[in-house]
This record gives structure tokens, sequence and C-alpha cells, in this order.
């Protein structure tokens, strides 16, 4: 990163360079000036390489205030929705946030992840395996599984007879 040493050193090269520039019109021999050149040349090189290493850092500034205006309009963003989502407590006691779609919102009904949500995370939770007799949801975000909903336990009423399973009908 550009910082104000480095500035500072490249308009100290560059006001080296004046003077000696300034010098050279005053030098009476070609060796004097010969010599004073080659100062010269030197002193340029060395504002070059200043001024492309500031570039470099300039442009690396610049990524990064494109890269956290980004993120603030996402935050912001992120803000202005969280309004469209409630605590909702599911048939099975998970909890979760439930979106609730504005008008003329096109977007499916969804739940989001309540730990994931606190953290500024848009986790939209998905179906899983269940546990036990129960459905449940699962953040691939953080891992979490919230109980959905209870799953109805089929059984059948029959009679038992000694040739075998009667079902009443």
């Amino acid at each position: 990163m550009t910082t104000l040493p480095e500035i500072a050193a490249a308009f100290s090269s560059a006001k080296a360079a004046i003077d000696i520039v300034k010098g050279m019109i005053s030098l009476k021999s070609q060796v004097e000036v010969q010599s004073k050149a080659a100062e010269l040349l030197t002193i340029i090189i060395d504002l070059k390489s200043q001024m492309q290493a500031a570039q470099v850092a300039h442009a690396a500034l610049e990524d990064r205030c494109r890269q956290l205006e980004r993120e603030a309009r996402e935050r912001q963003r992120w803000d202005q929705d969280k309004t469209n989502y409630l605590l909702h407590r599911l048939t099975a006691g998970g909890v979760v946030f439930r979106f609730k779609a504005p008008a003329g919102d096109p977007r499916p009904q969804h739940d989001l992840c309540v730990l994931c949500a606190e953290k500024d995370v848009r986790s939209v939770l998905q179906p899983s395996d269940p546990v036990g007799w129960t459905k449940t949801l699962k953040c691939h975000a953080c891992g979490s599984v919230v109980m959905d909903e209870r799953i109805e336990q089929p059984f059948s009423v029959g009679a038992h007879r000694r040739d075998g399973w009667e079902p009443f009908t």
C-alpha cells in the first residue's frame, strides 16, 4: 500500500532531479555534464520505480475500496430484507426465520437458519434425513439440524387368528 513515506520519497527524488538539471546548466566541461547526467539518470530510474510501486499500491487500494463498498451494499440489502422474515416455531418444536413475502415478491416460501441469520448469513434450510419419526431441515452453512414436523406413523387395526393376521375391513 502507498504510504506517506513512499510519496515523500518520490517527491524527494523529483526535487533532486530538478536540482541536478539546474546544476548542469552552470557546468562548463563535458566530463562534469556527463557525471551529472549519469547521476540524473539514476535518480530518474529510482523515481520511476517509486512511481510504479505507488501505482500498484493505489490499484490495490481501489480494489479494496470497491470490495468494501460491495460488502456495505450487500449488508444494507440484507438489513432491509431481514424485515421480511419472522421467527416461526415449527410443529416439531424447531425455530426458524420464515419468509413473509411482501406483495408482488416472486420468491418462494422458505425458512432461514436462525444461527446463521444472526451472523448476517442468509442460509436457506433444506429438507434432510428424518430423525426417528420427525422430518428435519438442515443448514448447509453451519450444519445445524432443525426438527420440522412429525411423520404420522401408519398403523392398522386387525385381529389375530390361528391361521395368520386378518385386518378388519
